[in-house]
């Protein structure tokens, strides 16, 4: 029983940082098209498509699984 939540709770965490990392990712995006755009140079032709990739990385809840082993930890004594 512990395995499979320690393996939800993995899952968990790594989609919670793969959002960080694309919600970071995302915003540098956002920064360097912006100052492109200053100077004229484009890295996307349409506002929707950096409307989208700005939005892909928003955060998600926090990873319930490792909170769960955790609390499996505490009431197994």
């Amino acid at each position: 029983m512990s395995v499979f939540v320690i393996i939800i709770g993995c899952y968990t965490a790594i989609g919670w940082i793969t959002d960080i990392v694309f919600f970071i990712m995302s915003v540098a995006f956002v920064a360097a098209d912006y100052f492109l755009h200053l100077h004229d140079w484009w890295i996307s032709s349409s506002p929707l498509m950096r409307v989208y990739i700005f939005t892909v990385g928003l955060l998600s809840s926090p990873p319930t699984g490792i909170l769960a082993f955790m609390d499996g930890l505490l009431c197994c004594h």
